[in-house]
């Protein structure tokens, strides 16, 4: 590849280095490079031309290769930690999903990755991706998408990303689960057909807001039994590996119910008071507890006792929903107790469920008195 070195005049005159090596017409995002010497502008050229042509196999990949290689990305990320096996799996599928669309009645897989436009996004991917899908699983999808390019420029195969901007448009009331906040009759329901030690397990997820990964890597020194509090400080992330919890707020302190609190201290003696290191929720052989553990309690519970299946976070979205009721919509504390990130994490979540027409009434009434 013949990249042109220029000199220019006027910096030369002004002393200054002067020999360019122009990029903009071959590269998105390229520059302009100045150099004292045509030798160190030469250097400089050969090094971009080897690297031009190393990244020449990618450059041809189609959506296929871009995903098989992606995911092969994702599974070390997750092999050394970096990512929990929930996210891996999400985000195989999300991949998965992406590739199987249609560009132009051809299979998107089989579409070389440099020739898809901001504009194919927009007019016919987005709207093949809504299809049976929610609004949040839509934002998911394209959320990885973008992750997806961003790994598509570290392996040459284009030169900026075409999925930067693209939103997903759409009520919040199409989102599933969230809008239905489940009643406590049903939760008490469904712990009750849970046997031991599920339904302590599930209850103390319902009475604490924990992430399950935050429950999971729980450790007898995060409990402060005399003070009534738990301490948030890590979480599994990678099969029996702990790490931080899931946000810089996600290191939090959260009050036990009074019976949280008895619940652990009987748990505690009948163990026979476990050294600090000790899970409080270990499995039968005493390690932490697979994520599919979990799912499959709390599904048998919802089937024994006849009600529609719900996840095992659904217990961390009950508890918001009573904490918001309970603290009269205070966000800020609402925010601290779960662990989001910010205020915003938290009513983009949780406010659609303010809007009731009770609420609705409230409104219309404080308006009419205002005039």
């Amino acid at each position: 590849m013949y990249i042109e070195i220029k000199e220019n005049k006027s910096r030369t005159k002004a002393g200054k280095a002067a020999w360019c090596v122009d990029t903009r017409s071959l590269v998105d995002g390229g520059n302009r490079r100045f150099f004292a010497t045509k030798q160190q502008a030469k250097a400089y050229t050969d090094h971009l031309s080897s690297e031009l042509t190393n990244s020449s196999e990618s450059w041809d990949w189609n959506f296929q290769k871009l995903k098989d290689k992606f995911v092969q990305h994702l599974e070390k990320a997750y092999e050394d930690g970096e990512i929990s096996r929930s996210s891996l799996k999400e985000k195989q599928r999300h991949s998965k999903a992406f590739i199987s669309l249609q560009l132009d009645n051809k299979p998107l897989a089989k579409v070389k990755v440099r020739d898809l436009t901001t504009g194919d996004i927009r007019l016919q991917l987005v709207d093949q991706i809504k299809v049976g899908r929610t609004v949040k699983t839509v934002k998911n999808i394209l959320g990885n998408v973008r992750v997806m390019f961003d790994y598509s420029l570290d392996c040459g195969c284009r030169n900026s990303n075409p999925a930067l901007g693209v939103k997903a448009k759409g009520s919040k009331s199409k989102f599933k689960g969230l809008d239905k906040r489940i009643q406590p009759e049903i939760i008490e329901k469904i712990i009750a057909h849970m046997p031991e030690p599920w339904a302590s397990r599930a209850r103390f997820a319902a009475t604490t807001g924990l992430r399950q990964g935050e429950q999971r890597a729980l450790l007898w020194s995060q409990i402060d039994l005399e003070a009534g509090y738990i301490h948030v400080d890590k979480a599994i992330k990678h099969r029996a590996k702990a790490g931080d919890p899931k946000t810089i707020n996600g290191f939090r302190k959260v009050p036990m119910t009074p019976d949280v609190k008895l619940s652990l201290q009987e748990l505690y003696l009948a163990k026979g008071r476990p050294a600090p290191n000790k899970e409080v929720f270990p499995s039968t052989k005493g390690n932490v507890l697979s994520d599919s553990r979990f799912l499959a309690a709390i599904h048998a519970g919802c089937d024994a006792a006849g009600v529609e299946r719900i996840r095992w976070h659904d217990l961390r979205h009950y508890y918001a929903s009573r904490i918001l009721q309970a603290f009269d919509n205070d966000w800020w504390t609402v925010t601290n107790l779960m662990g989001h990130k910010d205020i915003k994490t938290t009513a983009n979540t949780y406010g659609h469920w303010l809007e009731t027409p009770e609420k609705d009434a409230e409104i219309s009434a404080g308006i009419a008195a205002a005039f």
